[in-house]
């Protein structure tokens, strides 16, 4: 028995079908994203080990391009960063790019984001020394959220940061 031609109008609508998941995809990744832009908006204290000694912080963040996007500005004494993130829907992903008055800069690269965090690649300077690593952020709870970075620094040595950070209030 000879197949019959599919029709125009299945075709059409599994074409439809097809755009509308991957749609569907994208607004739930870029959700996600925006899930964590929320959570971290406000004030919070930061604290920072670095194995030797315990660095203190604060940051505030705040949204930008319709909840798309987040700001953040960070005080350590008279060092002051900003960091912009924001959602690329092409890959996916959501991007930091960060700088301080030091000359430090930060670039992180979100392959996964939720509202209860998110992990990927980092690369940047600290006090004149490169390094890249592995970021790890996650929610403890509505106040509470940490950090950790496992990296090497340029001559190859192996270091990890870890950071408790909590809502201003608590």
């Amino acid at each position: 028995r000879e197949r019959e031609p599919m029709s125009t109008s299945i075709k059409a609508l599994l074409m439809w079908l097809v755009i509308g998941s991957t749609v569907a995809v994208q607004a739930e990744d870029r959700e996600s994203a925006k899930g964590w832009y929320n959570y971290l908006k406000g004030e919070w204290n930061s604290e920072i080990d670095d194995g030797s000694e315990i660095v203190k912080s604060t940051v505030v963040w705040r949204n930008a391009a319709k909840g798309n996007a987040s700001i953040g500005r960070a005080q350590q004494g008279d060092t002051v960063g900003i960091e912009i993130g924001g959602w690329q829907p092409d890959t996916k992903t959501a991007q930091v790019n960060g700088y301080n008055s030091k000359g430090d800069f930060w670039q992180l690269e979100y392959k996964k984001i939720s509202a209860n965090g998110g992990e990927g690649p980092i690369r940047g300077s600290y006090e004149g020394e490169a390094y890249t690593g592995n970021f790890v952020g996650k929610v403890i709870d509505k106040n509470h959220w940490e950090w950790t970075i496992m990296g090497k620094n340029s001559q190859g040595q192996e270091f990890s940061l870890n950071c408790k950070l909590t809502r201003k209030g608590e």
